[in-house]
């Protein structure tokens, strides 16, 4: 035994008294009584400023109250009493990364595992720190440390698979959440993680059922409650979605994201204005969403609000100037304000953020072209493969492409059709064009065009877009065939008149209509309501009909009836209707070829009758389809058609009226 003198037996005393304070203020700490923990870690410190416990405790205090700098001063002076504490340089790490700064944390958690290389929670935290970084695959690393010392730890096996679902590998990731949860049944959070994982390969049901299960284990999980209304959407189960968005919204009123997939639903169920609704509110909580001000601007086109669609567009912009998809809406919508050197400038923006952006090309193509700048268009149309219908719609044959430059001669060319009737018609007057390259061309087309089509020079047969194909050696679709021959506005071929009307069939309406004792007027009010600018370019049959003078005969040329213009069309005797007689497009050729005069909006009929070289007036929308071009009345296409164009107030009641005047001059020019 070592005798000691008083003066140290009074030491000694002392840092016990220390000791014992210390343990009281770590009680009460760990009981939560913050407050009073604070004030005796404080008073040791008055009285010895370099007491390690006190400073790392009142630091980890601090961090508990998120005062996270003021944490980091106090853990680090207590790191420069005593640097061998590996606890102290994993509770500095965590401090740090509270305080968005990962790589400094990374370095703390290395020094705790330098210390004790079994100090589990600095394994993890460091996982957390990485995954923050985004270097995940070094993040699974750390999260495997952890569980090679801890096999049932259930949140690490859950941050694993969080960072092999950001490494795209999803179905390792999908396993360790199993994981995860056969060691704790009841992690809400693991079950909710799946679900997403499921989402990616697109097993909705699984997900679904994942999804279920987190809100059923934590029936206020809102974040599960918006995942599931998304996989309902994917079931197109949109009445049980909305539900699942709304009781996300009644647990949480302020949470912006539910308010935001809300509006994405009800833009799906094309219920716009309750979708715009859905997007102000969570802008109003979450100002700085681009998301929900560019989907905005995407319903506010469908309404028809080009402004305001700009508008919300910029301010997406504004918010991320980064993201192609801004500046592509934003220059479909300047097109349609027909402002379109901007809209050319935002799609050139887009493109330079993604040169692989196949859409914002593609709108550039559709610009460029509506400007007369063919060329370029033609070039940059051929974008349209490369992304939406158009890319499901291509055909992967074994035989090469024709774009023009290979030879021709004594070889066989398939010209095959791929977008709409309107479409097949204008571009089918190329295969003559073909033909005298040297080649055998083969047209196959839809179905109802065959009967229409056997009268187009330069074709050795023509076949159905369903049977098998016979041997050919190259192909070219139809939109396609004016880049192959470098078409310009002044060399776009045959704009005369390249199809005719069977003989037998034109007998036969001769006999059908009986004798003409007045002008015969062919009408088309309406177009195929899938058109996506069919709410611009269609109008309906009375407000046609209000303008049209009664001293001639009207023939609808219209198969399809919507139901809007059905009882109309029954009640009024000035319309003559045939649609049953309407079995395909040669029958139609025929009735139009005994019209006097063909009045359409942009529809197949308009482009058949121009074709056929027939008097025809087309009414047009503000910003029409880019092949009629801008600020011209005749068409570079068809020469015997004329264009009424709206005016900037997009309204159809003064073209109607240009149309009505011009009818009646023609009329009575007809009697003088």
């Amino acid at each position: 035994m070592v005798l000691r003198t008083n003066s140290e037996k009074a030491k000694s005393h002392q840092a016990q008294q220390k000791i014992h304070v210390f343990e009281q203020g770590f009680v009460l700490h760990q009981q939560g009584h913050l407050d009073l923990a604070e004030f005796i870690y404080q008073r040791i410190l008055i009285e010895d400023p370099k007491h390690f416990d006190a400073l790392h405790f009142l630091g980890i205090l601090n961090f508990q109250r998120k005062r996270f700098e003021k944490s980091v001063e106090l853990i680090g002076q207590a790191i420069n009493i005593n640097p061998n504490v590996a606890d102290a340089h994993s509770n500095m790490g965590l401090a740090l990364q509270e305080l968005n700064n990962p790589q400094e944390a990374i370095v703390c958690f290395d020094k705790a595992i330098n210390i004790n290389h079994n100090l589990v929670v600095a394994h993890f935290n460091r996982g957390n720190a990485l995954s923050m970084m985004r270097n995940f695959s070094d993040a699974v690393k750390s999260y495997d440390s952890v569980i090679t010392l801890n096999h049932r730890h259930h949140v690490a096996y859950n941050n694993k698979a969080n960072a092999l679902m950001a490494l795209k590998r999803f179905q390792e990731a999908i396993s360790i959440y199993d994981i995860a949860i056969s060691i704790n049944a009841n992690y809400a959070d693991a079950y909710y993680n799946r679900g997403n994982a499921l989402k990616e390969i697109r097993d909705f049901e699984a997900a679904l059922s994942s999804y279920e299960k987190s809100v059923f284990i934590n029936p206020n999980y809102i974040e599960a409650y918006c995942a599931l209304s998304t996989v309902l959407k994917e079931n197109k189960k949109f009445d049980e979605a909305l539900a699942n968005c709304d009781k996300a919204i009644s647990i949480s009123p302020a949470y912006a994201y539910a308010h935001s997939i809300k509006g994405d639903l009800l833009a799906d169920l094309k219920r716009w204005n309750e979708a715009l609704e859905s997007y102000k509110i969570s802008l109003q909580l979450n100002p700085t969403s681009a998301d929900d001000y560019y989907n905005s601007g995407v319903v506010l086109q469908e309404l028809n609000q080009l402004d305001a669609a700009h508008e919300n567009y910029e301010r997406a912009i504004a918010i991320n100037p980064n993201v192609e998809k801004y500046y592509n809406n934003n220059g479909v919508t300047l097109h349609d304000l027909k402002l379109l050197n901007s809209a050319l400038g935002n799609y050139d923006k887009a493109i330079s953020i993604n040169k692989n952006s196949a859409e914002a090309s593609f709108n550039k193509a559709l610009t460029l072209l509506l400007k007369g700048e063919l060329t370029e268009g033609w070039k940059l149309y051929e974008q349209r493969w490369n992304f939406g219908e158009s890319k499901s719609r291509k055909r992967d044959f074994s035989q090469p492409l024709w774009l023009g430059k290979d030879d021709l001669k004594d070889k066989t060319i398939l010209l095959h059709c791929e977008q709409g009737l309107g479409d097949s018609i204008q571009f089918s007057r190329y295969a003559e064009k073909v033909s005298e390259l040297g080649g055998e061309v083969i047209l196959q087309v839809q179905n109802s065009l065959l009967g229409l089509f056997k009268t187009l020079n330069g074709v050795s047969s023509i076949i159905d877009q369903d049977v098998a194909l016979p041997d050919f050696d190259f192909h070219c679709p139809l939109l396609s065939l004016p880049l192959a021959f470098n078409t310009t506005i002044e060399t776009i071929p045959t704009p005369g008149s390249y199809l005719k009307a069977d003989t037998v069939k034109i007998n036969y309406w001769i006999q059908k209509l009986g004798v003409k004792d007045k002008p015969r007027i062919g009408i088309v009010w309406s177009g195929n309501l899938d058109h996506r600018n069919d709410r611009n370019r269609s109008l309906g049959l009375s407000e046609l009909v209000s303008y049209l003078p009664d001293n001639c005969m009207y023939v609808s040329l219209q198969k399809q009836i919507r139901d809007s213009d059905e009882n109309f069309l029954m009640r009024n005797n000035l319309i003559h209707h045939y649609a049953s007689y309407l079995n395909d497009f040669s029958d139609t050729a025929a009735l139009c070829e005994l019209m006097d005069l063909v009045i359409s909006v942009d529809t197949s009929v308009a482009h058949l009758s121009g074709a056929m070289g027939k008097k025809t007036w087309v009414l047009l929308p503000f910003i029409p389809d880019w092949r009629w071009m801008l600020d011209r009345e005749d068409s570079p296409w068809y020469t015997s058609v004329k264009l009424y164009r709206q005016r900037e107030d997009r309204l159809w009641a003064p073209v109607l009226r240009r149309v009505a005047d011009d009818l009646t001059q023609i009329l009575s020019s007809s009697k003088d």
